[in-house]
């Protein structure tokens, strides 16, 4: 599994239930059955170094034990990146019934918030 943006990654990230997940199925699968692993890629590393342990909490949350930094321009990192583009699947889940109901909820909102606050710049200026 290849994670980009790893600096983004938490607990409560998407990436982070998705990767909990294969974890756990990693764990309770065979040997045989099952094996893969997981790399995360970061475009700032500076976001990596803010906070305290921000590193260490992102390991822990990517399940790595060993953390490797290279730059892009690293002769290896460049043949690899340009050896083969990676193969990505886009897959559409469609909405239920009631999540479209929700996503409406939210435009209205979203278009009562926009239509007050057009309205008091109106009435100001």
């Amino acid at each position: 599994m290849l994670v980009a943006h790893a600096e983004q990654v938490t607990e409560q990230s998407t990436e982070g239930f998705i990767i909990r997940i294969f974890q756990t199925q990693k764990q309770l699968c065979s040997k045989n059955e099952m094996n893969g692993f997981v790399k995360a890629f970061s475009e700032s590393p500076e976001a990596l170094s803010s906070g305290f342990s921000k590193i260490d909490k992102i390991m822990k949350t990517l399940f790595v034990k060993r953390l490797y930094l290279y730059p892009r321009f690293h002769c290896t990192i460049v043949e690899e990146l340009e050896r083969r583009a990676p193969d990505v699947d886009e897959f559409h889940q469609e909405l239920s019934p009631k999540m479209k109901v929700w996503t409406e909820f939210y435009n209205v909102d979203d278009f009562d918030a926009m239509h007050a606050k057009n309205c008091l710049l109106f009435h100001v200026s």
